[in-house]
């Protein structure tokens, strides 16, 4: 019989480990804003200045660290002026990669809005929702403004009654530019709805297929940081009153 090398073994038990992962975190439920400003600690605008990919200390797992300077935040203490986060996958300076679905990437430069969890817990990604946490800030060469997108660059959009909401896709360049202000249908408008991870691939998870009239859509209007962060805090300021009272 062949010898198996011990290494053999522990790669092997790694790349289980990471298909479990792969595997838990595909069935992430789309969050509101609603959902996503009470379940987090604090609602943070940052620039990340830097990342790097390394091992956990159990030679376990990969996390890239990102390190991050806080611009403004709604909510929650302050973390200092520049601090690390801790996303799940990775790859290390040994050439060793580990992915996670879901799990959102950030870009070194790239301006950011964070719903977190509380700094001393410990997750697959800080972000409340996973990658529905980590909004990126980009700018709109036509009106000149900058404007916030999810993830999969979509629009966050404020409807007529004020609400937040995941609006049409757009395209992002690598600088964190809309290269054109062509806004594509958005899912429910003309066909059944598909979510897809930061990487591309389509999350299999139900969800209730939503009708939206071109005249709803045509109400909506892109938010730029400071709205945003002003509806954020009125959202807070809603969801601390009810538990004053209790």
């Amino acid at each position: 019989m062949r010898n198996i090398s011990r290494s053999s073994i522990r790669f092997s038990v790694f790349f289980a480990a990471m298909l479990l992962a792969t595997a838990s975190f595909a069935m992430v439920r789309e969050v509101s804003f609603e959902e996503l400003t009470e379940l987090s600690e604090t609602t943070m605008e940052v620039v990340v200045v830097n990342s790097y990919a390394a091992w956990n200390a159990e030679h376990t797992a990969i996390f890239t660290h990102y390190v991050v300077e806080p611009i403004r935040q709604v909510g929650g203490g302050s973390r200092g002026n520049r601090f690390e986060l801790l996303f799940a996958g990775g790859r290390t300076s040994d050439g060793r990669q580990m992915i996670v679905t879901e799990v959102p990437q950030l870009e070194v430069d790239g301006q950011y809005i964070l719903f977190l969890h509380p700094g001393q817990t410990r997750h697959a990604a800080p972000t409340v929702g996973m990658w529905q946490g980590a909004l990126r800030v980009v700018h709109d060469p036509v009106t000149k403004h900058n404007v916030v997108v999810d993830a999969q660059e979509r629009l966050i959009e404020k409807d007529a009654d004020g609400k937040l909401v995941r609006g049409r896709s757009v395209t992002i360049d690598s600088n964190g530019f809309m290269r054109a202000r062509v806004i594509e249908p958005e899912p429910g408008m003309e066909a059944e709805p598909v979510l897809k991870d930061p990487q591309g691939r389509i999350i299999p998870m139900p969800r209730q297929k939503s009708v939206i009239s071109d005249a709803a859509a045509a109400t909506r209007q892109p938010v730029d940081p400071d709205t945003f962060m002003q509806i954020v805090e009125r959202l807070r300021e809603q969801t601390a009153q009810p538990r004053q009272q209790q």
